[in-house]
């Protein structure tokens, strides 16, 4: 088990893109962007085609705030827990009786 000192914080960021796409697509825009950013690709914890929740490391989190706001994305919430993240923009749907 590593130490956070270490690995570093990790840090969980909510997206959404402007059109519908699929996965495939969502991973291939991330490669080419941070790409050209200089950092590592940001890894992909949930995506529904429209939102979607990706981990970055906590040192890089200005660069990839900065490659997730272009023209395909835009962020809308940075939480150092994954839970806040999906209690505000993933709501379980309601069980019916």
């Amino acid at each position: 088990m590593v130490v956070k000192s270490k690995r570093g914080r990790r840090r969980y960021m909510v997206f959404e893109t402007t059109e519908k796409i699929s996965e495939d697509e969502l991973l291939c825009s991330l490669r080419s962007y941070s790409e050209n950013a200089g950092i590592p690709v940001p890894k992909v914890i949930q995506f529904n085609g429209n939102k979607g929740i990706v981990r970055v490391n906590g040192t890089n989190i200005d660069k990839a705030r900065a490659l997730m706001n272009n023209k395909d994305f835009k962020t809308l919430l940075t939480s150092g827990t994954l839970l806040t993240i999906r209690e505000r923009y993933f709501k379980p749907c309601e069980k019916r009786n």
